[in-house]
């Protein structure tokens, strides 16, 4: 958990526009890879656009046009 921790301490650093969302996607994808299954994932975000553009990057990553 202590590495969830740092990871959410420097994305929250961390520029708008930097790509935090399609390095979570590619990290999301390689760890549902590496459990041979889909991981349950929670994404918290405080606008609708923010929730639909972040499903439209983790479809992309994952290749599943029903991801969401």
């Amino acid at each position: 958990m202590s590495s969830l921790r740092a990871i959410a301490r420097i994305c929250d650093k961390v520029s708008t526009g930097t790509g935090k969302t399609v390095i979570a996607a590619l990290d999301y994808a390689r760890l549902c890879g590496a459990a041979g299954r889909r991981l349950r994932l929670l994404f918290v975000a405080h606008r609708q656009e923010t929730l639909t553009q972040s499903r439209d990057v983790f479809r992309h990553a994952v290749s599943d046009g029903a991801f969401g």
